[in-house]
């Protein structure tokens, strides 16, 4: 899983990989408990591709995750 913060639109961006594809949860703050949005992509390339489509997150924005699992 990986994030990122403080940039783009939003304040927090989370992509966790699962068996039916690749989650990006978006949140409005970075302490939103819930994301506002999400959205299912086929890769985490794609997922990032959407990130900094529409959201303006750069691929070195990307972090590790290590909390837990948002489904």
């Amino acid at each position: 899983m990986e994030e990122a913060i403080g940039v783009g639109k939003f304040a927090r961006y989370v992509i966790e990989p699962r068996a039916e594809g690749v989650y990006l949860f978006v949140f409005e703050s970075t302490d939103s408990a819930f994301p506002e949005k999400d959205f299912l992509e086929d890769t985490t390339v794609i997922a990032k591709e959407l990130c900094e489509e529409e959201f303006g997150v750069k691929p070195d924005h990307w972090r590790p995750y290590s909390g837990e699992s948002l489904r």
